[in-house]
């Protein structure tokens, strides 16, 4: 689907809807899903077809399209605040020179308070990893820290906010820290943080879990990294269906909009 076909889309919703503003929450080749309210901390969204038929032929369309979405659905609306009860955050011991990096976590923190989500991280202070733990944890959320017992003395990443899960190792920590979680976001970081979501990533893969896994790509942080794993699936190294096990956004806001609305 056109990305030019998917703005017109958008925006004819946006003005049959009559709302100031309106964000592109998730797409394939199919669908759309747009939120269309927002009401005590959830979002609620529908789901339109991304066709051409629905540009071509205008308002009246858009909106049988979106009653007949919404008929379909247990309730009228669907909400999005209610599936994860707790996101594993992976991400950088340092804050990175780009303070948009640090801006980014404190957003997820944020978001993850607005929709009362708990998080799991892997312990510290210090970085991105105590930022985002620290509004988390003064929004009032459960923080659970996992770290193995041999640093904990060492305290290379300051004290653990939160709750503290000490295991045995390094294999154990990332097993505790999946184990826990309903989803898997990253952080701008570096080679620990590539590790962790490149094995859940794996993981997915192989049928492991089928937890959503997001990217938070800070002003294109990734996009190296998601240019490797596109040549990877053309050269045939990664199955093109493995593509999309990982989902990735500029924002907090979309992403976590984004992975919501996944089956």
């Amino acid at each position: 689907m056109c990305m030019h076909v998917l703005e017109r889309t958008s925006s004819a919703f946006f003005l049959w809807s009559s709302q100031s503003q309106i964000d592109l929450l998730f797409f394939d080749q199919n669908h759309i899903s747009l939120p269309i309210l927002e009401k005590e901390d959830r979002t609620y969204f529908c789901t339109i077809p991304a066709s051409f038929k629905v540009v071509e032929e205008g308002f009246p369309n858009m909106e049988k399209s979106a009653n007949l979405q919404f008929q379909r659905l247990q309730s009228p609306v669907r909400s999005l605040a209610s599936r994860f009860r707790r996101v594993c955050v992976y991400c950088g011991s340092s804050p990175g020179r780009n303070p948009s990096y640090q801006l980014a976590a404190i957003q997820l923190g944020k978001q993850l308070v607005e929709r009362n989500i708990d998080l799991v991280y892997g312990g510290g202070s210090i970085g991105l990893m105590g930022l985002v733990s620290q509004v988390v944890y003064d929004g009032g959320r459960h923080v659970l820290g996992v770290i193995p017992r041999t640093l904990m003395p060492r305290e290379l990443t300051g004290e653990t906010i939160g709750e503290v899960r000490a295991v045995s190792g390094m294999h154990q920590r990332k097993a505790e820290m999946a184990r826990h979680a309903d989803a898997f976001i990253a952080l701008p970081g570096g080679y620990g943080t590539l590790e962790e979501l490149l094995e859940m990533i794996t993981w997915a893969q192989l049928g492991i879990h089928d937890k959503p896994v997001g990217l938070l790509n800070v002003d294109g942080y990734y996009n190296s990294l998601l240019t490797f794993i596109d040549k990877a699936v053309d050269e045939g190294f990664v199955a093109p269906a493995a593509r999309h096990i990982i989902v990735s956004a500029p924002t907090a806001h979309e992403l976590l909009a984004k992975l919501e609305v996944l089956l």
